[in-house]
C-alpha cells in the first residue's frame, strides 16, 4: 500500500501535476493570462485606433479641433489659437488686409499652426509607439498562452496515468483494510 501511495506522488512529482483548491497550476495560468490578453488586445485596439486617426488628421493638414486631445500642450495651442484667430478677425475688421499688425498677427497665427502640427506629429508617434509595445506584449502573451495550452495538454494524460495509480493506491488501501478487519 505504502509503496503504491509512494508511486503516485513520486510521478505527481515528477511530471509536475500540482493543484491548488482542486484546479491544475496549468488552468489557473491560462485563467489569468486569458484575462490579461484580453485586456490587452482592448488596450491594444484602442491605442491602434488612436494613432491611425491621428496619423490621417496629421497627414491631411487638418487643425487640432480635429481632434479631441487630452494633452495639456494641445489644449495650451488651442487657446493661444483661438486668441490669435479672434485678434486676426478683429484686426481684419478694423484696419483692413494691409496692415502691419494684422500681417504681425498672421504671422503669429502662422507660427502657432507649426507648433500645433508639430504637436499632432508627436502625439500620433507616441500613439504608434505605445501601440506598437501592447502590440509586442499581445504577442507575448499569445505566445506564453500556447505554451500552457500545450502543458494542459501534456498534463492531462499525466492526469490520467496519475489517476490509475491513485486508484491502485486506493484499491490496495482497500484489500489491506478488509484483511485487517477479517482478521
Amino acid at each position: 500500500v505504502q509503496q503504491k501511495q509512494a508511486a503516485a506522488q513520486a510521478y505527481r512529482a515528477s511530471r509536475n501535476l500540482m493543484t491548488i483548491q482542486g484546479t491544475g497550476l496549468a488552468e489557473q495560468q491560462i485563467a489569468v493570462i486569458q484575462t490579461s490578453l484580453l485586456q490587452t488586445r482592448a488596450e491594444y485596439a484602442q491605442k491602434r485606433s488612436e494613432y491611425e486617426q491621428l496619423n490621417s488628421i496629421s497627414n491631411k493638414g487638418q487643425t487640432v479641433s480635429s481632434f479631441n486631445s487630452s494633452s495639456d500642450s494641445m489644449r495650451e495651442l488651442r487657446s493661444q489659437e483661438a486668441v490669435i484667430g479672434q485678434r486676426v478677425a478683429d484686426l481684419e475688421n478694423r484696419y483692413g488686409a494691409a496692415h502691419p499688425a494684422l500681417q504681425q498677427a498672421k504671422q503669429e497665427k502662422a507660427s502657432i499652426d507649426a507648433r500645433i502640427a508639430e504637436e499632432m506629429q508627436r502625439t500620433a508617434a507616441k500613439a504608434r509607439v505605445e501601440a506598437d509595445s501592447l502590440a509586442a506584449r499581445l504577442n507575448t502573451q499569445e505566445s506564453a498562452l500556447g505554451a500552457l495550452r500545450g502543458e494542459l495538454v501534456a498534463g492531462n494524460f499525466d492526469q490520467v496515468r496519475l489517476d490509475a495509480l491513485e486508484t491502485d493506491a486506493e484499491a490496495a488501501q482497500s484489500v489491506y483494510e478488509s484483511f485487517l478487519q477479517r482478521y
